[in-house]
């Protein structure tokens, strides 16, 4: 009868127990990103789209929608890429409601957040349609005008890629104060050597300004919008490197998450039980599970050299997505321990109720249950799959006329080109995304002289 009934409690104790589910990213979708089979990426990825509206289809949509639509955006599939940014954004604002009482919820990142608004104005200046580049140089504005106090460092890290996007444009219209202005804001984060060069830039280009103020004084603006654009083209190009680290499942002890931090989380969770009943159900369980990033990256010793019509051109590292993605999982690896503890606690009070007082024995039983079932749990590890890892830039004037860009893989000494062709008085986007040498695509756009 004992036996019985310590099998019943043993089993109850395992039904009872729940930490996160087992939440994981196909390794097939990163795969076929990889080898550069883009469709077959896509179709991997709509199969997590969601067909009803549910809290799970929104969480599976959270990182399955960015991955779509950068995909749809290398491939130039304008028009899909739109809508799929566009019902990103909703997604985020859904989700970003949530608390901790949806213990099984995803959580997308801030970074992750960022960058799809950063990937999103570029989605829309990568389209020829001028209202979509209209809407572009609009939400480019409206980010770039948002105060350094109304966001965390992190973003303004992020947001610096903007900003100096911004600073060529209004440096290309004439605006050579408030592109100024830009390049202040993003001397903070970018490669200082690439700050110094559009300052020099920006200096001559006023000094072209002032002397044709004085040998023809008319109105300011049409010495602006005439003569103070030089005759060439320039060229930014946009180089996305790599891929993020995937995202696995990882054993911490719980001794990283305090009591404190527990008990936060069951308030926030259910709280249903008094707080001395918490302090004597601390559980003698050592290890939860915690996403992490991991060390093995087959993507990050991507080495590569750009030369445009022959001649080697310098490359600017912007931003290293993979250092802010390691360092925001790492603010939040305490919470996530702290909130599996806690899920096991009230896993551990359920059986309590269940049982009524707890013998030494049963406690024993109890523990070994959770530990089994906690060993067993993954993390949650959804992700936006093709996130590049590295952003450069290279930033170069060319003469009206038709060009080659070329991307050549210094360990196999592999050619990627690309043709493109510039007019006059243009300002030029080109980006190239080097997933791995399978995965080479050029996306090109050209931003007019009159566009604001």
């Amino acid at each position: 009868m004992w036996c019985k009934r310590a099998i019943i409690f043993f089993s109850t104790c395992l039904l009872l127990c729940s930490c996160t589910p087992k939440l994981k990213v196909s390794p097939n979708i990163k795969s076929c990103v990889l080898n550069g089979e883009i469709e077959k990426a896509k179709a991997r990825t709509k199969r997590h789209l969601p067909k009803v509206a549910s809290h799970k289809a929104r969480d599976e949509a959270a990182w399955a929608l960015p991955t779509l639509a950068l995909l749809e955006t290398v491939q130039g599939d304008h028009a899909l890429a739109d809508k799929h940014w566009r019902q990103l954004q909703d997604h985020y604002t859904l989700l970003g409601v949530k608390t901790l009482k949806f213990p099984s919820t995803y959580y997308p990142y801030q970074y992750e957040s960022d960058l799809a608004k950063v990937y999103r104005i570029f989605a829309l200046q990568l389209n020829p349609d001028h209202h979509c580049q209209d809407r572009a140089q609009n939400s480019l504005k409206e980010i770039c005008s948002i105060t350094p106090t109304q966001t965390s460092a992190r973003s303004r890290k992020i947001f610096s890629l903007l900003h100096y996007m911004r600073s060529c444009q209004l440096s290309h219209q004439g605006h050579y104060q408030a592109a100024k202005q830009h390049l202040f804001e993003a001397s903070d984060h970018l490669d200082i050597a690439l700050i110094n060069l559009e300052l020099n830039h920006l200096a001559r280009q006023s000094l072209k300004l002032e002397k044709s103020s004085e040998s023809d004084p008319s109105d300011l603006e049409i010495t602006k919008s005439t003569s103070s654009i030089p005759t060439a083209s320039k060229l930014l190009i946009f180089i996305h490197q790599g891929i993020i680290p995937p995202i696995t499942t990882h054993y911490s002890p719980s001794t990283v998450a305090t009591k404190q931090e527990v008990k936060q989380a069951i308030d926030d969770i259910l709280a249903p039980y008094k707080q001395a009943e918490v302090d004597n159900l601390w559980s003698s369980i050592r290890f939860v599970p915690h996403p992490q990033f991991s060390n093995k990256n087959n993507t990050q010793h991507l080495q590569y050299k750009i030369t445009l019509d022959e001649r080697a051109q310098q490359l600017y590292e912007a931003l290293d997505i993979s250092e802010i993605a390691l360092d925001e999982l790492e603010e939040r690896t305490p919470g996530y321990i702290a909130r599996n503890i806690a899920q096991l606690q009230l896993s551990k009070m359920g059986t309590k109720k269940r049982f009524g007082q707890l013998s030494e024995l049963h406690t024993m039983l109890a523990d070994t249950a959770l530990f089994i079932a906690n060993s067993r749990t993954h993390a949650d590890c959804r992700h936006w799959v093709n996130l590049p890892e590295k952003i450069s830039i290279c930033t170069c004037e060319v003469s009206p006329g038709e060009h080659v860009i070329t991307l050549q893989e210094l360990t196999t000494g592999k050619q990627h080109k690309h043709q493109f062709i510039t007019q006059v008085k243009d300002l030029c986007f080109l980006h190239v995304f080097f997933s791995s040498p399978a995965m080479v695509r050029f996306v090109e756009s050209t931003l007019q002289t009159n566009s604001s």
